[in-house]
């Protein structure tokens, strides 16, 4: 769950962590590492971030969240990076409707290879990072990943048959998803790329009327959303609604669902199915 919270927080004697190469005999994330792309930890007061109401979000330089904008601060010593507003999370599903996004095993892309194999990696399977990060940092790489491991492999893991990988785009941030789940902030413009015939995209974990506008290249269809008559008319659309636009399809997804306390990610806010 994006979340993770945490107030009050006093660090004494902080030290740095050191973050190994994954060893997949103990990687219980199922080959996929959707739960460790999409970790957060929202720091309710500021006394770990220093920015109160803000999330702590997975930025080491290979798995950055495409959450992160210009208002956000970069902490490189931590592998993160600190961003106010609505942060939630973004699923994108198999085939079979907006409401099995969830349901169906996802199956995302292979892992990328990280800063060198781990310890007894399979070909094909390079390690995480081993970046050092002081106190609150352990807990934004290492302790904060979604319980949910990759048990849902249309949410989090990389589970039954491999489909074609998904990329997300956002300004310099590319991200290719190892499962189907990504961090996601609320008012943003996302390009997602890909090869497979039909997904489905939804949000969860995100306040009621947020909302996130996707460019989609060769899709003309979106399912149960309203047409727009221009670009500029989707983005000021109060629905879930698209436009197509040549060989391109715009999809504004919009929240109208409030979230559900406490925060459930599989609790699909707004959703949309979408294909060629």
């Amino acid at each position: 769950t994006t979340e993770n919270t945490i107030k009050g927080a006093k660090y004494v004697n902080s030290k740095p962590v050191y973050f190994p190469n994954i060893d997949w005999r103990f990687d219980n994330d199922n080959r996929g590492a959707g739960a460790y792309q999409s970790l957060a930890i929202h720091d309710l007061d500021g006394t770990t971030t220093g920015m109160g109401d803000s999330y702590i979000l997975l930025y080491d330089g290979e798995n950055n969240s495409v959450a992160a904008d210009s208002t956000c601060k970069v902490q490189k010593s931590w592998n993160a990076v600190l961003c106010k507003g609505d942060v939630g999370r973004l699923n994108i599903g198999g085939a079979g409707g907006p409401r099995g996004g969830f349901g169906g095993r996802g199956g995302g892309a292979p892992r990328a290879g990280g800063a060198g194999p781990g310890v007894g990696t399979p070909p094909g399977l390079g390690g995480a990072p081993g970046a050092a990060a002081p106190g609150a940092a352990g807990a934004a790489a290492g302790a904060a990943a979604p319980a949910r491991g990759g048990a849902f492999g249309g949410a989090f893991g990389g589970g039954g048959t491999p489909q074609p990988p998904v990329v997300l785009t956002r300004g310099k941030e590319k991200i290719q998803l190892r499962g189907n789940g990504a961090t996601i902030k609320s008012g943003t413009e996302v390009t997602v790329r890909t090869e497979r015939p039909e997904f489905s995209l939804s949000l969860s974990e995100m306040e009621l009327g947020s909302w996130v506008i996707f460019e989609l290249p060769g899709f003309t269809k979106a399912d149960s959303a309203k047409e727009a008559s221009s670009l500029d008319a989707l983005r000021k659309a109060g629905e879930t609604s698209f436009f197509k636009d040549k060989d391109t399809l715009w999809v504004k997804l919009v929240v109208d669902t409030p979230p559900a306390v406490p925060a459930m990610p599989l609790q699909q806010q707004a959703s949309v199915r979408i294909s060629r």
